[in-house]
């Protein structure tokens, strides 16, 4: 993105989504006045950074945000209004989309979630981050058949819309060929394995104990739901080994249950799923 030169009237930016933001660069968007965000979740301002955040700033940030959500969630998108994507890079958001998805992100819309948009383009999804509670290594369980995110956030919206819907399966089933393939994954998984080396070793030096489940937190450590302690050696892996093969269960399990039903996404974008209308 642009650079922000201090008095620029038009200036690029970048927000996030937290839990846990800085009340000093929050914003006050349309998901959050429309309680269409999750509860005590915020939108705040990344960059500019805090120094720079004047009165102008947060302003021009929080009023373009709320303009392109408006759009977004407008009643007459179901009649087939567009203008929401004269200010979103929806392929960014395919693509975003996908990799949140096929990797169990549970966080998405929810926290470590990056938008930013530059001058001279759209507003665009990413970068991705934050990708310590894939592949169902949450303290509640991530179903590995059915999808984590088609209603999440703005998906929910962005579902509705035949264009934004097809391009997913499309670039699902392409990604899939290549990057995203059972091979290329499995690969390199054991090329980072090998890369790692002794590294494994000293760290589990230094934190083996998280694998004992009783002496972590709740939020440390997986189970049949929050707070329960019944089961917990099933879901809990209890040294390297273990964990790298409920990762590798995870993703392979949710790949091959998305292969099965990418298309039924096609739902969402159904007039009849929403309401009473008849389908032509």
């Amino acid at each position: 993105i642009s650079e922000y030169e201090e008095g620029d009237m038009v200036m690029s930016y970048m927000i996030r989504i937290e839990p846990h933001t800085d009340p000093e660069r929050q914003i006050e968007n349309f998901s959050f006045y429309t309680y269409r965000m999750e509860e005590q979740r915020n939108a705040e301002i990344i960059y500019p950074g805090r120094n720079l955040q004047n009165d102008y700033v947060k302003a021009y940030v929080q009023t373009d945000l709320n303009e392109i959500e408006r759009k977004l969630y407008a009643a007459e998108k179901a009649d087939g209004s567009h203008a929401w994507k004269e200010e979103i890079d929806l392929d960014s958001f395919v693509n975003y989309y996908i990799l949140e998805e096929f990797f169990g992100i549970s966080d998405t819309f929810s926290a470590s979630t990056y938008f930013y948009r530059d001058t001279r383009g759209k507003l665009t999804a990413g970068p991705v981050w934050d990708f310590n509670n894939a592949f169902d290594n949450f303290f509640q369980p991530v179903e590995e058949k059915g999808f984590v995110l088609a209603q999440r956030g703005w998906f929910g919206q962005m579902m509705r819309d035949k264009e934004f819907t097809e391009k997913v399966i499309s670039r699902y089933r392409s990604l899939r060929k290549g990057v995203l393939s059972d091979e290329a994954l499995l690969q390199f998984i054991d090329e980072t394995v090998e890369y790692l080396g002794t590294a494994i070793d000293r760290n589990y030096e230094v934190w083996g104990y998280s694998f004992d489940p009783y002496s972590v937190s709740a939020r440390e450590r997986r189970s049949e739901k929050e707070g329960s302690n019944e089961n917990l050696e099933r879901y809990n892996p209890g040294n390297y080994e273990e964990a790298l093969e409920q990762l590798k269960d995870y993703m392979l399990g949710h790949a091959h249950w998305l292969d099965e039903n990418i298309e039924t996404l096609r739902q969402y974008c159904h007039p009849s799923r929403y309401n009473a209308q008849t389908i032509e």
